[in-house]
């Protein structure tokens, strides 16, 4: 039996998912990130097509969250855009993870879309460190994922 249960995140939990996303995000605020929780879940309860999924202990711990949003392209296909992806198996295996992605899966195919672009919560790294990602991308890439690099941005904080 999996211990864990996914579950989409409610508005009384996003104090709780807090330290979860603040581990590969050292500097985001309680602010910050209900600022981007509450929509989410907000937009939800409109029947809009995004959510935040998280997978659970059968006691309520968080032990990974991701933010799932349906997006039409232009060719009408169907998109689950998947951003945040964060998850901690803290024995060690892979078992929070898989149910994860799973999860992710299991909307995409609920919501009828033909592909997936998943996104991991970036972790802010210092020199020397490991990156705690590294388990989730190896479980990607094994799964059949590919690292898309196609995107660009441009940062407005440094501009003068």
């Amino acid at each position: 039996m999996n211990p864990y249960i996914v579950r989409p995140l409610d508005a009384k939990q996003v104090a709780q998912a807090f330290p979860l996303v603040r581990v590969l995000d050292p500097h985001l605020t309680l602010d910050s990130w209900s600022s981007y929780a509450i929509p989410f879940i907000e937009a939800s309860q409109d029947f809009d097509k995004r959510n935040i999924i998280t997978v659970q202990s059968r006691q309520g711990y968080i032990h990974g969250l991701a933010a799932c949003r349906l997006k039409l392209v232009l060719h009408g296909s169907r998109i689950l855009e998947v951003e945040n992806f964060v998850c901690l198996d803290l024995t060690g295996g892979r078992r929070a993870i898989s149910t994860l992605l799973r999860a992710t899966e299991s909307y995409a195919r609920n919501w009828n879309c033909s592909y997936i672009r998943l996104s991991l919560l970036e972790p802010r790294l210092d020199e020397g460190q490991p990156n705690r990602n590294q388990a989730a991308i190896d479980l990607l890439e094994a799964a059949g994922y590919r690292e898309e690099s196609a995107q660009f941005g441009k940062s407005f904080l440094a501009l003068g």
